[in-house]
């Protein structure tokens, strides 16, 4: 049986020189938690054929913005494996549904957020 796996982890605040770094009162989080995140993940990412065949996995490391709607935009690569397999990657991430955003003294602010997607094959 061959599927991909999703890295279980906290995500985490990502700065960088282009935005400011703020600590947050409340981190953005996927509605439903950690779990209904990874179960998305899992019941939607989607491993390329052509990646699978050639037996290619690796992690695709993607940073995000959750905007102060909650809406997830800006999705890119930071760390790729292979153009098949970084695409699927930010395709889903994509398609996320609205998270809770960040708040900051009770206001929705913007965040940058990173998340590595683990495809491999068992």
């Amino acid at each position: 049986m061959v599927s991909s796996h999703v890295a279980i982890g906290q995500d985490v605040q990502v700065c960088d020189m282009s935005l400011p770094c703020i600590d947050l009162d409340v981190e953005p989080s996927f509605p439903g938690g950690e779990e209904a995140r990874i179960r998305y993940l899992s019941d939607n990412l989607i491993y390329p054929p052509a990646d699978l065949k050639a037996g290619i996995s690796g992690t695709v490391y993607l940073r995000f913005l959750v905007g102060r709607d909650g809406t997830v935009h800006g999705v890119h690569v930071v760390s790729g494996v292979s153009p098949g397999l970084d695409s699927a990657a930010v395709h889903v991430a994509e398609l996320m549904p609205a998270w809770s955003p960040g708040l900051i003294d009770d206001w929705p602010v913007t965040t940058m957020l990173g998340m590595p997607i683990v495809f491999a094959t068992e």
